[in-house]
């Protein structure tokens, strides 16, 4: 292959990685509005407005990874370019999939109500299971990688993000308390849902939130977002923001609703930041295992009190 065909394949290459990432940006906020269940009630100058500077913001990190992907030399390139693809369709997984996600029990019944909580709980697991299993396939050589480090440095890992965890569950304690207090001890809307699934179906609840939940988020929202950036702190923002937004989903009653960003974003930036540090997205997880295990269990004891 000539040189000027070489370069003329590259720029290809990143051409379609570009305006694939693009669409992808444009795509997300219609995912996220419909699984959040959200009407869009602002004024038509409001809605268009802000439509307008997500599309610029979207177009300029576009252009941004144009020029960085140019800059690399040939094999960093490829290395880069099959790594942004691979966290692009990772998180586009995770969201497609889950517009689908009723579609097999409509086809049992028009209304989802009448079927008995076994058969829900059930399908959902296998569902989620599956759901992981298909990142898992897209992210199976880093995921090897990463189980053949841990092994030999994972006494090395959990000791030193230990205190990152510890600070992280600081702060969101903190800052849970003052949000009660503004909010007249009134809880976030996430976690009252959560209180309330618990209650209906406390063992497949347990399940999918210290087993599923784990797995599911940090190989999506750390390990995806991860391979489209590559600069720590856009990576460490973003994957924090990301996860602790969509732990609003469906849930922002009221302005004071939007404060509880914090608290839930917090986590996702240690464990961001974890992965940062060890490159390897199975320290993360099991700091996650942790938290979702002792805050799961906390719940059980306090609605066995009656509390």
């Amino acid at each position: 292959m000539t040189k000027k065909k070489h370069i003329e394949n590259r720029k290809t290459n990143t051409l379609k990685t570009v305006i694939f990432l693009y669409l992808f940006l444009i795509v997300i906020p219609f995912f996220i509005i419909d699984l959040g269940g959200y009407t869009i009630t602002c004024k038509p100058i409001i809605v268009s407005t802000i439509s307008f500077f997500y599309s610029l913001l979207s177009f300029l990190i576009a252009i941004l990874t144009y020029k960085n992907l140019n800059k690399l030399k040939d094999k960093d390139f490829e290395i880069r370019n099959s790594s942004l693809k691979k966290g692009l369709l990772v998180i586009f997984i995770y969201f497609f999939t889950s517009e689908f996600e009723a579609i097999p029990l409509l086809l049992l019944t028009k209304d989802i109500n009448t079927l008995p909580l076994f058969v829900k709980t059930i399908y959902l697991s296998i569902y989620e299971i599956l759901q992981i299993s298909l990142i898992i396939f897209i992210l199976k050589d880093e995921i090897k990688k990463c189980i053949k480090d841990i092994k030999k440095n994972h006494k090395q890992y959990f000791a030193s993000c230990g205190k990152y965890y510890l600070f992280a569950i600081i702060i969101m304690m903190c800052s849970n308390l003052i949000i009660s207090f503004i909010n007249s001890g009134n809880i976030a809307g996430n976690e009252q849902a959560v209180r309330n699934a618990l209650k209906t179906a406390p063992l497949y609840m347990y399940f999918s939130a210290v087993i599923i939940a784990p797995i599911l988020e940090e190989l999506t929202f750390r390990q995806g977002i991860r391979n489209i950036f590559s600069n720590n702190k856009t990576f460490i923002i973003t994957s924090g923001l990301v996860f602790g937004g969509l732990h609003l989903l469906g849930n922002i009653n009221s302005a004071i609703d939007l404060l509880y960003l914090i608290p839930y974003s917090v986590p996702g930036f240690a464990f961001a930041y974890m992965l940062t540090k060890t490159d390897n997205v199975l320290v993360p997880i099991g700091f996650h295992f942790l938290h979702n295990g002792i805050t799961m269990s906390l719940q059980i004891l306090l609605m066995f009190l009656g509390a």
